[in-house]
């Protein structure tokens, strides 16, 4: 019986990812009370973008997505009523493109742009006219509180441009780790520190495959597993089938639309929005 619904669950996950996202709702209220937070996955016709949203009203964005992204970025905001956001954390500078960065900076009144060492020089000359947002450099082993009780740690960055880091994130019980580079230095890094399990897990490379492997998996142990889409690819079935062998629930951009991940003080929910970002 559980191979049978594993096998189910995994075609499931594959046919979806060929299928098209009907449009979304005009606008989103997650309604998050005292003590929440969440988490969402947008998706984007290309590249990865991470929206985080506290009960205090504060704003927090990961990436923004390939280059050319800035009007669906732009129409994705608008629908969780997004005005401002304090904190922009750029994982690589290829979700963070040079356009789209300082277009974020500027119409949402922007405080800090967090990056990694790799990429201080590339931030560095956008910020040159931007007086008012500070610039923090992480590296590894790098801990800083973003939000109340939200405390973020940087498990592995590499030192090179063309790389990002891995990024753990601790919420009261919840821990989420966004997995943003791949290789064997990046896992031994990750086994060192024994950060495991961790419940919410991003996937990097858009689930190319040799990204993560399996014994990494194991380790983590997570219950769920998001991937980004990126245009022109699509996830390794042999990567997808490895997931639900393990029980792990997948969510995939491309399929599920905007993926939020609601987190109470004990426990969470999965909350899917489908999208369409064909031109009107």
């Amino acid at each position: 019986m559980n191979i049978l619904y594993s096998l189910v669950s995994f075609l499931f996950i594959v046919s979806n990812i060929f299928g098209k996202p009907i449009p979304t709702l005009e606008g989103i209220n997650l309604k998050l009370n005292e003590n929440e937070l969440a988490f969402t996955f947008f998706s984007l016709s290309d590249g990865e973008a991470t929206l985080i949203q506290h009960a205090n009203g504060e704003n927090i964005l990961i990436n923004t997505g390939a280059p050319g992204m800035k009007q669906e970025l732009k129409k994705q905001l608008a629908v969780y009523h997004v005005d401002k956001i304090s904190t922009i954390i750029c994982t690589d500078i290829q979700t963070c493109t040079h356009d789209d960065l300082e277009w974020v900076i500027t119409h949402f009144d922007v405080q800090q742009v967090i990056v990694h060492s790799g990429n201080e020089d590339f931030v560095k000359s956008q910020l040159q006219h931007q007086e008012d947002v500070s610039l923090h450099i992480w590296s590894n082993g790098t801990k800083q509180m973003l939000l109340p009780e939200l405390i973020a740690e940087v498990v592995y960055a590499e030192d090179t441009k063309q790389r990002g880091m891995d990024i753990s994130l601790s919420y009261f019980h919840h821990n989420i780790y966004l997995k943003n580079t791949f290789g064997k230095k990046s896992e031994e890094e990750l086994f060192r520190k024994k950060g495991f399990p961790y419940r919410i897990v991003k996937l990097p490379y858009f689930g190319k495959e040799g990204s993560v492997s399996r014994k990494l998996l194991k380790n983590m142990d997570p219950e769920v597993a998001v991937l980004f889409h990126s245009k022109g690819k699509v996830p390794s079935v042999d990567l997808l089938k490895m997931l639900h062998e393990d029980w792990i629930d997948v969510y995939y951009t491309e399929s599920h639309g905007n993926i939020s991940i609601k987190f109470l003080k004990d426990n969470y929910e999965v909350i899917t929005v489908p999208v369409s970002n064909d031109e009107e």
